[in-house]
């Protein structure tokens, strides 16, 4: 939790979340440039498993990419 700023620029994930995987969600603020960031499975920049989104995602993606869902953000979170 918290607020997060900052830049992600070509990060790579082996799975799910070029930039950012996370199982807790994002709470707070999420300031920042997300640009070539790459997932061989799932969110090319941010992968979220549970908890979902409270706060506000304020930035830009550019040029993320995923081999299967979300380029930008892939949420899996079920309720």
């Amino acid at each position: 939790s918290g607020n997060l700023t900052g830049s992600f620029i070509n990060n790579t994930a082996t799975n799910d979340g070029g930039a950012i995987y996370t199982s807790d969600g994002i709470t707070g603020n999420l300031n920042g440039s997300f640009i070539s960031n790459t997932a061989t499975n799932e969110g090319g920049a941010i992968y979220i498993t549970s908890g979902g989104v409270t706060g506000n995602l304020n930035g830009y993606f550019i040029n993320n990419t995923a081999k299967y869902n979300g380029g930008a953000i892939s949420s899996r979170v079920k309720e």
